[in-house]
């Protein structure tokens, strides 16, 4: 017959054991659970689906093509995923939307090549607001954006700049702006080259966007990367 002291001693290691496998598991389980819940809590990223809106107005008294040129540089940063359209405009019956969103690269460099000439007194808002619409077409996507390059200075637009702001913030819609306003300082006195600054500043503080200054037609391109930073650190 076995000695109690010994069935004692067997039965104590036995429990022992199957506490600390207890403790084991229940020490496995949290440090597992929270990677769990994570993992279910934070959906995948929707691929990013944004605009860009180029002036080609004569208003603005900058050739197209440098304005084109740091559009190439933007789309050339594009993930695989990412799709984006082109759209121009000049005044407030021109503008264009060059190529439908695509994640082809080839396609979105090829409009960029083709723009208009520059024409018209600028239509910002007007163009702004319709490339909103086209950005949620053909459903809205919480990872969109618009990117406008453009000197600010905003002359024949028939939409209010309020309901602009309005449909913006309506529709979780931020505006980026690569803007080169050292043409409206030339060309007209202090107080109107402020005015396209401020409306430029305005329009992407009040969207949730950002604003990229150029001073030199040469810094477009430079800081067109600036703006691929911005959209893909969203």
């Amino acid at each position: 017959m076995p000695d109690a002291r010994v069935c004692r001693r067997v039965w104590w290691f036995n429990t022992m054991k199957i506490r600390i496998s207890n403790i084991v598991l229940a020490a496995a389980l949290a440090f597992i659970a929270p990677s769990i819940s994570v993992a279910q809590s934070v959906p995948a990223a929707s691929p990013l689906r944004y605009g860009i809106v180029l002036d080609c107005s004569a208003s603005s008294g900058v050739d197209p093509d440098y304005f084109a040129a740091a559009a190439i540089e933007l789309v050339s940063a594009n993930r695989p995923t990412d799709r984006t359209f082109i759209m121009s405009f000049a005044d407030k019956d021109s503008t264009t939307l060059e190529q439908v969103a695509t994640d082809n690269k080839r396609y979105l460099h090829r409009a960029l090549k083709r723009l208009p000439a520059a024409h018209g007194e600028a239509a910002i808002i007007d163009a702004v607001y319709l490339a909103a619409a086209e950005v949620l077409a053909p459903a809205a996507n919480p990872n969109s954006a618009l990117v406008l390059i453009s000197d600010g200075d905003e002359r024949s637009s028939t939409i209010k700049s309020d309901i602009l702001l309005a449909y913006l913030r309506d529709k979780k819609i931020p505006v980026y702006v690569l803007a080169f306003a050292n043409t409206v300082k030339k060309q007209h006195d202090p107080k109107h080259y402020e005015k396209a600054v401020e409306f430029l500043a305005m329009l992407a503080n009040a969207s949730g966007g950002k604003v990229v200054v150029a001073h030199t037609l040469d810094e477009l391109k430079d800081h067109a990367s600036d703006i691929a930073h911005l959209l893909q650190g969203r």
